[in-house]
């Protein structure tokens, strides 16, 4: 039972389990195993006490995605540095707030959108009411906010889908 259970959260495991050695600074035999051992007690514990339905049912997102949307947004937060950066550099500064309604229904995948924005230079969620998030602009464009919005959703709405 539970090593079906321990196969049903593998990817999941393997995810907390990468967080736990990237935070310990250390790949070492023991902390991999150590790093398993609480993914998976941290998994049982919260699917029983806090959570209302299967772990796997309530975060959709697959190893697979979950990869190549790091990878992506780690390429974004340096461009969007060295832009950020050549911006303040030459002046060329225009600060606003925008709202942006997010298609995503789930609650988990709208949390990291929203910290996928404030991750890249340039830009900081201020506020999530539902679906609607607020976004401070480093660099706001002049003839409306639709410009940001479709970025917003090409960059990282569609890549949390799934669709890129």
């Amino acid at each position: 039972m539970i090593l079906r259970k321990f196969l049903h959260y593998i990817e999941v495991i393997i995810i907390l389990t990468v967080f736990w050695v990237v935070i310990n600074e250390k790949i070492t035999f023991i902390q991999v195993v150590s790093g398993t051992v609480l993914s998976f007690i941290a998994i049982l514990y919260t699917e029983k006490y806090l959570l209302k339905q299967d772990y796997k049912k309530l975060y959709i997102f697959s190893l697979r995605n979950f990869i190549k949307y790091l990878a992506y947004l780690f390429v974004q937060i340096y461009i969007s540095g060295f832009t950020a950066i050549y911006r303040m550099l030459t002046h060329k500064i225009n600060v606003g707030i925008i709202e942006y309604e997010s298609g995503l229904d789930n609650d988990f995948l709208l949390c990291i959108l929203a910290n996928s924005i404030t991750l890249t230079p340039g830009t900081v969620t201020v506020d999530k009411n539902g679906k609607k998030l607020k976004v401070l602009c480093l660099n706001c464009p002049e003839d409306g906010q639709n410009l940001l919005q479709q970025s917003i959703k090409v960059k990282f709405e569609n890549r949390l889908k799934g669709e890129n």
